[in-house]
């Protein structure tokens, strides 16, 4: 991180950015925590990294780090947000949502996750809208079924039944 802030040129940002996101699951919250702002950090920070290549790796590890303490869950969805605001402004608010709605881990079953990561594909999609686009243009038909696909999948589970107020926002 400091070589980072004092832009010092350093070889490796990719290894050490999934390094980094593997100590967000860690049960220990000051661990959690400390990855979490790094990894935050690193999202907004001017890196020669390609995140979409660890988009699933990097969502992953904040929907992991939601289920460590409440402290870790909210600092989870401020880096879930920044991370998929690096990797929208890497690519496209399409792959973004795909990264989001295609999770096969276990805490993208969680419902608190599964809030966390509608809210962020709200804020997602918020974004993209903003270039003034038709969103059926912007995002293309794919992503939109992606999306409402997801959505209706988990409105028709109760377990989930705390994110319906988010799904039927996002749909």
């Amino acid at each position: 991180r400091s070589a980072v802030f004092h832009k010092v040129a350093v070889e490796g940002h990719g290894d050490r950015l999934l390094s980094i996101s593997k100590r967000c699951r860690s049960r220990r919250p000051a661990l959690c925590k400390t990855a979490l702002r790094a990894m935050a950090e690193l999202a907004d920070a001017d890196l020669p990294v390609t995140w979409l290549a660890h988009g699933r790796e990097l969502t992953e590890a904040c929907l992991g780090a939601m289920q460590v303490t409440k402290v870790t869950a909210k600092l989870g969805e401020e880096t879930l947000d920044a991370v998929c605001r690096r990797l929208q402004a890497e690519g496209t608010t399409a792959e973004v949502l795909q990264v989001l709605c295609n999770l096969q881990c276990p805490e993208a079953k969680h419902p608190a996750c599964v809030a966390a990561m509608l809210r962020v594909m709200g804020t997602c999609l918020g974004r993209a809208s903003s270039a003034n686009l038709p969103r059926d243009e912007l995002l293309g038909l794919e992503s939109l079924d992606l999306v409402s696909d997801f959505c209706e999948e988990i409105l028709k589970n109760r377990r989930l039944s705390p994110a319906f107020s988010e799904a039927r926002l996002v749909q």
